[in-house]
C-alpha cells in the first residue's frame, strides 16, 4: 500500500468536495425558484459530503487504491459511513444527520425530484417546505457539509513542498526543452 498515493487521492476527494460547496454558494445566491433547481442545490452538498466521506475512506484505509476505490464506488451516505472507523463515525455523526439519507443523487433528475417532494397526494407538502424550499434549512445542510470537509481536510495531512521562485533557474529550466533552445547559446 501507498500512503502518499492514498492522501493524494483523498486530496482530489476533498477538492472536489471543496468544488461542490463553491458551486453551491454561487447558484444559491441566484435564488432557484423552481424544484428542480433547488434540488440541485441539494445534490451539490449531498456530493460534498459524499466527496468528504471518500477522502476520509482513503485516509483510513490500509489496502492499496485499487481496492479502496472499489469499496467506494458508491452515492450511498450510510454504507460509505460503515466503511469508517468507529472513531470516525462518531465524528461524522456532527455533521451528518440521518434525514440526509432520504436524499440521493437520483434527485438530479426533475422527474425523481418531483417525485422526491411530493406527498403521497400528489401534492407539495411539508417535506418539500420544510427542506429545499427552505433556505435556512438548505444553509444548515451547507454549513454542516463545511464543517465535515474540514474535519476530513484536518485528517490528511498532505506535505506540500514550497519552491519559491528564486530557488529556480529560470534559463536553465527553459533550455532543457527544445523549443526554447535557441535562448541559450
Amino acid at each position: 500500500m501507498n500512503t502518499d498515493l492514498n492522501k493524494e487521492i483523498a486530496q482530489f476527494f476533498l477538492d472536489d468536495s471543496r468544488d461542490f460547496l463553491q458551486r453551491y454558494f454561487l447558484l444559491r445566491e441566484a435564488t432557484f425558484t423552481h424544484m428542480s433547481g433547488r434540488s440541485k442545490l441539494l445534490l451539490d452538498l449531498l456530493f460534498s459530503i459524499e466527496c468528504s466521506l471518500k477522502a476520509l475512506i482513503f485516509i483510513e484505509s490500509s489496502e492499496d487504491e485499487k481496492n479502496t476505490y472499489k469499496k467506494i464506488k458508491i452515492h450511498d451516505l450510510d454504507k460509505l459511513i460503515n466503511i469508517l472507523n468507529e472513531e470516525t463515525k462518531l465524528q461524522c455523526s456532527q455533521f451528518i444527520t440521518g434525514k440526509l439519507n432520504d436524499y440521493y443523487v437520483g434527485i438530479r433528475y426533475s422527474l425523481e425530484s418531483h417525485i422526491s417532494f411530493r406527498t403521497e397526494q400528489g401534492v407539495l407538502g411539508e417535506k418539500y417546505y420544510s427542506t429545499i424550499a427552505n433556505f435556512d434549512w438548505l444553509d444548515d445542510v451547507y454549513e454542516k457539509s463545511k464543517s465535515l470537509l474540514e474535519y476530513a481536510s484536518s485528517r490528511n495531512l498532505v506535505s506540500i513542498k514550497v519552491i519559491r521562485l528564486n530557488d529556480v533557474d529560470i534559463q536553465y529550466e527553459l533550455c532543457k526543452h527544445s523549443r526554447f533552445k535557441g535562448m541559450c547559446d
